[in-house]
């Protein structure tokens, strides 16, 4: 896809996004959850912070709402570029109600890992349903569906740049690496991770690009 289409894009809908949710329920007695400043005042999903080292943030997130689409393959970048446009489809209109929806961040995906080089993956990408919004619409698209993702506490490591499928696959190698360091080993699933991007093409600086590992329950 043209960078320029991207950036027209992406330019035209941060630009209708509403005010980010600046405060969602607490959990368990803990203080309100706020956005982060990494969500760029695009509405995002709030988390509460428990733990913070040098190599990675323990965060624990709410139930929420995410609308989502899957497809199996071997490259990641070659994956994803139609499934975004599948939901970016499904925001432009592509829904019972033809409701044009805010974008919102982050874009997020969950890779199940082929057995080899060559075997295929299995990744569903998500976009965030931002409750101010109301009840999801539903998808007109038989590969759209609402995703409702249960209260999750994740592990993530979050770096800058331009990111693709090598820089994802690295950063989550080093958060194995820092998790297995201080004994955390056995305590998040290895079946999947996730990735999370929060930044638009035309936004050159201060990117912020995370992998999130799901602790077990």
């Amino acid at each position: 896809m043209a960078l320029g289409m991207l950036i027209s894009m992406f330019a035209s809908l941060v630009a209708s996004s509403k005010d980010p949710l600046v405060i969602q329920q607490s959990i368990n007695g803990l203080a309100p959850l706020a956005p982060a400043p990494f969500c760029n005042g695009i509405a995002c999903p709030a988390f509460q912070l428990l733990n913070k080292t040098e190599e990675y943030e323990v965060r624990m997130y709410p139930k929420s709402s995410w609308v989502s689409t899957e497809l199996k393959g071997v490259d990641y970048n070659k994956a994803t570029r139609p499934m975004f446009m599948t939901l970016f489809s499904y925001i432009q209109g592509a829904n019972v109600q033809k409701k044009k929806i805010p974008m919102t961040c982050p874009v997020l995906n969950r890779i199940i890992p082929g057995a080899g080089a060559t075997c295929e993956s299995d990744f569903i990408m998500s976009f965030y349903n931002d409750p101010k919004e109301g009840t999801p619409a539903a998808p007109t698209s038989k590969t759209v569906y609402i995703n409702e993702m249960e209260m999750m506490v994740v592990y993530v490591k979050s770096f800058g740049g331009f990111a693709d499928y090598e820089d994802y696959r690295d950063n989550a190698l080093k958060l194995g690496k820092a998790l297995d360091k201080d004994g955390l080993g056995g305590t998040y699933i290895t079946e999947h991770y996730f990735t999370a991007g929060y930044d638009s093409p035309f936004k050159l600086f201060y990117r912020h690009n995370e992998v999130w590992f799901m602790k077990t329950q």
